[in-house]
């Protein structure tokens, strides 16, 4: 239960902190700015999945698993994410170079990609606070980064002191952030210090890591697509309005993964024990995802329209219609994630893979097809269409393993590998 708790106090920190920045960045900078920041920050995340290499899952369960090699599995996770973040920033940096773009909003712009990065690193090696079950720790480290970074970046914001200025603070905080993290996450581990390794041992980690890879950065198109596509499809305006919305679905988000995180180190080994069977751990997990969800849904159909037109103010009016459509994708995505746990902790990236791919491609079609006939106000349908899909495939998935196992009994179980 203190897990739970000091978990959740983690995550609702950090949502706040970031619902707090986002206000004040989105009120100070009006919709079509707040909507370049917005765009710049979804392509750097989709950017840092990638240079993560899905080394967030694949820690926490080999972690969990042989709980003697940790301090082994955490350095080659941070030092191919560190490989992959430099080569990303020089990539970015000259993207960024050639790409339209508003006058003056260059240098900006890679700043604030470059802070999405480097914050990523941080965000990697929290996996180790939470694979040993240090969730004490990892709060107090969330809470007063956390507090630093509301206030160096909401007097940024007060101060209404421009793109520039933004970009530095973002960069200088979440580079702390960064630092503060990797060194205590060392610290877990007695006796062992982490290293730099030879590029050979780099490259075979990320062999031995590409499925993992490929979901993750396939479970963030899955609930960020259209934050990549508004600003291409639409105007800067209107993908500021989506993206004011967008940020609170995404903040629900943050507490289902976080909870994902809580979950696959148990639920993996349940299933070793026990193979793939439905044990009751699980079953009451996913109850827990259902509930979140159908609480979620409510939220945002029902209360989060009023409180962000008084937060953001009468420039974000036109993201009423945009609600419904945010409920029914987060009910979708979050009973997905339950399932998504159980996947996890068989060790079958491959089939969360198949349902992420065909939940993108039924999304992707889905945003041109609203776009012609209801506009920005159908994207999040075509968003919930996506999810659905992608719950579906898993649901099926989750069954056959089941099935295979003696369902809820232990009778005929076959190895989780398999």
């Amino acid at each position: 239960m203190f897990n739970r708790l000091a978990m959740a106090g983690s995550v609702l920190i950090r949502m706040g902190a970031g619902l707090v920045a986002f206000i004040l960045i989105a009120r100070g900078l009006g919709p079509e700015a707040y909507g370049l920041v917005a765009t710049v920050f979804a392509y750097a995340t989709l950017v840092s999945l990638v240079t993560d290499f899905g080394f967030g899952s694949k820690a926490l369960r080999d972690i969990a698993a042989e709980p003697e090699r940790g301090g082994a599995i955490l350095n080659a996770c941070l030092n191919l994410k560190a490989v992959l973040t430099l080569a990303a920033m020089v990539i970015g940096g000259i993207a960024i170079w050639l790409a339209p773009k508003p006058p003056g909003t260059g240098l900006p712009m890679a700043m604030l990609g470059a802070a999405v990065l480097i914050g990523a690193i941080g965000d990697l090696a929290l996996t180790a606070y939470r694979a040993t079950g240090k969730y004490r720790s990892e709060l107090w480290l969330t809470a007063w980064t956390a507090a630093l970074h509301v206030a160096v970046v909401g007097w940024v914001a007060l101060s209404h002191a421009g793109l520039p200025i933004l970009g530095i603070a973002f960069l200088a905080s979440r580079s702390f952030y960064a630092v503060l993290a990797v060194v205590g996450a060392e610290r877990l581990f007695a006796g062992y210090r982490l290293s730099v390794q030879p590029l050979v041992h780099v490259w075979t980690s990320m062999k031995s890591a590409w499925s993992w890879g490929v979901d993750n950065m396939l479970g963030y198109l899955n609930v960020q697509i259209d934050s990549l596509l508004v600003a291409s499809l639409f105007s800067l305006h209107l993908a500021g309005i989506y993206q004011g919305g967008n940020r609170f679905v995404q903040a629900g988000f943050a507490v289902v993964i976080a909870l994902a995180a809580i979950h696959i180190p148990r639920i993996t080994r349940e299933i070793k024990d026990g193979g793939p069977r439905l044990s009751r751990p699980e079953l009451l997990m996913n109850l827990e995802f259902t509930a979140i969800g159908v609480l979620g849904a409510i939220g945002l159909a029902f209360v989060a329209p009023p409180v962000t037109l008084f937060l953001l103010g009468e420039d974000y009016a036109q993201m009423g219609p945009l609600w419904p459509g945010f409920a029914v994708f987060f009910l979708a995505r979050a009973i997905a994630a339950g399932i998504g746990v159980s996947l996890v902790s068989i060790g079958v990236p491959i089939w969360r893979i198949v349902g992420q791919v065909l939940g993108l491609s039924v999304t992707f079609c889905a945003i041109l097809l609203v776009r012609r006939y209801w506009g920005i106000n159908g994207v999040p349908w075509a968003m919930a269409a996506g999810a659905a899909t992608t719950l579906t495939i898993y649901g099926l998935v989750r069954l056959n393993y089941a099935r295979g196992a003696g369902l809820f009994g232990t009778t005929g179980v076959r190895s989780a590998d398999t």
